[in-house]
């Protein structure tokens, strides 16, 4: 779950499920797909996708390294997260998604 704004679709989506955005870090808007998704596999807030694009920006910079391939767990935050920093890594064109990389006791606590 999200460690940072605990249970927050809770208080940002009414009982139809419709989204309200409650605070400027919130994402504008949600993809759609059930809200109980949220809880264990939460999204990205604002201030996450300028982190990881000045990440990106960083290792672009000359010299800094040679990005070729960007891995992704599946995790929607972690696509999210390689997504932006793509944007701004001049070599690379796609991420790789691995499902290897999955935190699988945060999505299924009690389970492993």
């Amino acid at each position: 779950s999200d460690l940072v704004f605990g249970d927050w679709v809770r208080h940002a989506c009414d009982a139809s499920g419709n989204y309200k955005r409650l605070d400027l870090n919130l994402p504008k808007q949600l993809i759609p797909r059930p809200l109980h998704h949220w809880k264990h596999d939460t999204t990205l807030t604002e201030l996450g996708k300028w982190q990881a694009q000045q990440v990106g920006t960083a290792l672009a910079e000359p010299g800094a390294c040679n990005i070729g391939r960007v891995y992704a767990s599946p995790a929607l935050r972690c696509v999210q997260t390689a997504s932006e920093m793509v944007k701004v890594l001049p070599h690379v064109q796609q991420i790789a998604i691995e499902p290897g990389l999955l935190e699988m006791g945060s999505f299924w606590p009690g389970l492993l």
